[in-house]
């Protein structure tokens, strides 16, 4: 039976009662690193909320070749300091950020109604030499907890590095695992720097309708906690296994468990 989120905070406040405190330090830090992380959140956003604005931004990068994409990528990248931004198979564009968002489930209960990091995606690739598809959201939900305990019990580590390996490795998971998880108490554990976030799985529907599936990141645990039936999330065989192919087409891979704002 893997430890749940009480007995590993119970465990790490055994070694020394202050550890189980959140220093003041490490809220100062999260708060200016979330303030980093806003403005390119943003313009992002409001970008994806106009298609045409998205469309004249993001189709030059994907279509154009040579230098002139190597120009309009690099722009792109001044334009958005905070997010990660790649070409993959020569025309897919990926965007990866971090947005400080207040709690995202309607209802919340245990502590879903803190404040917290979505780390979000978007993906734009041309299908036809005239179209252009455009599929966004976001794979984790990081509670403020979870990064402030990454903060403190990993000093050196990067959150935006740890929360986009924490990502990828859920989006590349075997949705036939996940499936059973959504909106279960079962803890998952998702790789992040030199220890992993301790997650579970929401599943549920937005205000507009739309379908998501996401794992919410509730605490973080140093490997060296880690017990022998602690294993990461195993990843798919097959891509087309993958929960990323899962939300890409919207599938309903388990039944709606909450409602999560837009």
């Amino acid at each position: 039976m893997s430890l749940t989120e009480d007995l590993l905070e119970h465990a790490w406040a055994s070694h020394d009662p202050q550890r189980a405190v959140i220093p003041a330090a490490i809220w100062r830090q999260l708060r200016t690193f979330k303030r980093e992380l806003a403005p390119t959140a943003a313009v992002i956003e409001s970008m994806l909320s106009d298609q045409n604005l998205a469309r004249s931004v993001l189709e030059p990068v994907i279509r154009r070749r040579g230098m002139h994409r190597i120009r309009l990528l690099e722009d792109l990248r001044r334009a958005l300091p905070a997010a990660s931004l790649r070409i993959s198979n020569k025309q897919i564009l990926e965007i990866f950020w971090l947005s400080p968002k207040p709690h995202i489930i309607v209802d919340a209960k245990s502590g879903e109604d803190q404040d917290c990091l979505l780390a979000c995606y978007a993906l734009a690739f041309p299908p036809t030499a005239k179209t252009l598809t455009l599929h966004s959201g976001w794979a984790l939900e990081i509670s403020d907890h979870a990064s402030a305990r990454l903060l403190q019990r990993s000093p050196n580590a990067d959150l935006r590095a740890a929360a986009l390996q924490a990502a990828l490795a859920f989006v590349a998971a075997d949705a036939s695992i996940v499936r059973p998880m959504i909106g279960k108490p079962t803890s998952l554990y998702l790789p992040a720097g030199t220890g992993a976030f301790a997650a579970t799985v929401i599943g549920g529907t937005t205000q507009t309708g739309k379908v998501k599936i996401y794992a919410r990141c509730r605490t973080y645990v140093p490997q060296s906690w880690l017990k022998p039936d602690q294993k990461f999330l195993p990843q798919a065989t097959d891509v087309e296994n993958t929960v990323a192919i899962a939300l890409w087409r919207w599938d309903r891979i388990g039944d709606s468990a909450a409602l999560v704002s837009d």
